[in-house]
């Protein structure tokens, strides 16, 4: 026997109430299921020691598993709700990555990173007739925002280790709230800028840079976010004219620019527009490469913020 691959279902819920690590029971409630793709589970992660025992003959004296805990990653497809003023329904996901909502009444819903007050959650990840519970679960998660396919978040969450169990038949699942996602496209991308130039980008990465670790010490297990935060973007687009702009020299000089971002116009696509604002960058890295005879730079930046959070901001509306 093994498991069908299509039989896979995601449950995810916050925690609202109770200590953290309580479980949630996501699968309850049909609506907490995720649309997601491109899954990899690791089912039991974490330290393990080697025994270093002498028995008087070769052979690997063996290990024991110290730590344990669950790390499970996936692609969500990066789309609005249809209203602007109501979050998507894979937004939990945010939470559980150190991330603040803000509905602005008849505009938007903006999300920005923190750092204090974190939330977890319960996660459960059904793999046919498999149940692996991730509980006090937090992660990290990049943005793909580059043309020529469909925008996506990749995320990567960790959660304490339970036992997996056998289920008879899966859940129900609900995925009424997912909305189809809008390719991005020359048409479709309605802004980008880059240190003030409209330049013709064809791939963009954005990973804001959250971490997340898992700690087992006295009195206290958790996964706990890291208490630095390094974000950066990365992407490749026709190299423009170096008098209109060096890039070669805003790296010799450290000199800050701003990355805007919007997916969707303002006639057609309300309620599934995406905005993205990157305030403070720094170049690190460049390189240039040719494709069908014509040139392109492929330039890494470190997100460099000027105050406690304003790393970069987003907003679906």
């Amino acid at each position: 026997m093994s498991y069908n691959e299509e039989k896979q279902l995601i449950f995810v819920k916050l925690r609202s109430t109770g200590q953290y690590g309580d479980d949630d029971s996501p699968a309850a409630t049909a609506t907490n299921a995720m649309v997601v793709s491109n899954i990899s589970h690791k089912p039991l992660e974490g330290n393990r020691i080697s025994r270093d025992v002498v028995k008087g003959f070769m052979g690997a004296p063996g290990e024991i598993q110290v730590t344990a805990y669950v790390e499970l990653s996936f692609d969500v497809e990066l789309a609005g709700s249809g209203d602007k003023v109501t979050a998507p329904a894979y937004s939990p996901l945010y939470h559980l990555c150190g991330v603040s909502e803000t509905i602005t009444a008849d505009t938007s819903v903006d999300y920005a990173l923190i750092d204090s007050g974190y939330k977890d959650g319960t996660i459960y990840y059904y793999c046919d007739g498999a149940l692996h519970k991730m509980l006090g679960a937090r992660g990290s998660f990049t943005m793909t925002l580059g043309t020529g396919g469909i925008p996506k978040l990749s995320f990567t969450l960790k959660g304490l280790y339970v036992a997996p169990s056998a289920v008879g038949a899966l859940p129900a699942a609900d995925f009424s709230a997912f909305t189809m996602p809008t390719a991005a496209t020359s048409r479709t991308i309605a802004v980008f800028n880059f240190f003030g130039q409209p330049l013709q980008m064809s791939e963009l990465t954005v990973t804001p840079g959250m971490a997340v670790n898992h700690l087992d010490v006295t009195n206290m297990e958790e996964i706990e976010f890291a208490g630095s935060r390094a974000g950066s973007v990365s992407l490749k687009f026709r190299e423009p004219d170096i008098s209109v702009i060096s890039f070669y020299d805003l790296k010799q000089n450290g000199t800050p620019g701003v990355l805007a971002y919007q997916l969707g116009t303002d006639v057609t696509n309300t309620g599934s527009i995406f905005d993205l604002n990157i305030p403070a960058l720094s170049v690190k890295n460049v390189t240039r490469s040719f494709s069908d005879g014509k040139s392109w730079l492929q330039v890494d930046a470190d997100i460099t913020p000027t105050a406690a959070n304003l790393d970069l901001n987003w907003q679906h509306r």
